[in-house]
């Protein structure tokens, strides 16, 4: 009996030896596990280009939104001025109240890069999140327990008080529109001369 135990074991042990050594020196089906463990990556990197191209891209449409709106509400500059504006950013997609959407609107007595009869109006969204979770991105806000990217574009406009002219010169078939003789001496209180050519004041 012992005899054929051993016999078995030196049969057995080769045998083994060979497959192993077959199986790690095969190097088949290699870039297919590298593939594998590499995909959640390559995923979570192509979905988060692929929403940061989206979110530039819909930025950009309520940037474009905000700044109609904001000339719209400087037109308009009534009492109305905000539903007027609201109008216009609805024209571009962005309803102030649908979905997640704010379209807010003010007329505040400055504002950024205005000094004066400032309009001002603010377009936020929030979008939702897709393949740039599997990186672990969880976005810069919440809806409902959900992550999500806010996005906001604001935009400023002024409404300009039109120019009193008294003498209004515009260019006909002559080249120069306008010659005045004692120019310094003319009093214009509260208004201006314009001309659209070109113009001599001498003086008397």
């Amino acid at each position: 009996m012992p005899m054929l135990i051993r016999k078995h074991c030196r049969f057995f042990q080769p045998k083994l030896q060979s497959r192993l050594g077959r199986f790690f020196q095969d190097q088949k089906g290699v870039a297919a596990i590298l593939v594998a463990l590499a995909l959640p990556v390559l995923i979570g990197t192509m979905g988060l280009a692929t929403e940061t191209s989206y979110w530039f891209m819909h930025q950009r449409s309520m940037q474009n939104a905000a700044d109609a709106a904001a000339i719209a509400a400087a037109t308009n500059a009534t009492s109305s001025y905000a539903s007027e504006a609201q109008g216009v950013a609805a024209q571009y997609g962005f309803s102030n109240g649908s979905g997640n959407i704010t379209v807010t609107v003010a007329n505040p007595n400055t504002a950024k890069n205005c000094s004066q009869n400032c309009y001002t109006v603010t377009v936020s969204d929030k979008v939702p999140l897709w393949l740039s979770q599997v990186i672990g991105y969880a976005g810069n806000t919440t809806v409902n327990k959900k992550g999500m990217t806010a996005l906001s574009a604001a935009a400023v406009a002024t409404s300009a008080s039109a120019y009193p002219y008294c003498i209004l010169a515009l260019n006909g078939s002559v080249t120069q529109d306008l010659t005045t003789n004692g120019a310094p001496k003319a009093n214009l209180a509260g208004c201006n001369i314009m001309a659209n050519s070109s113009a001599t004041c001498p003086r008397s």
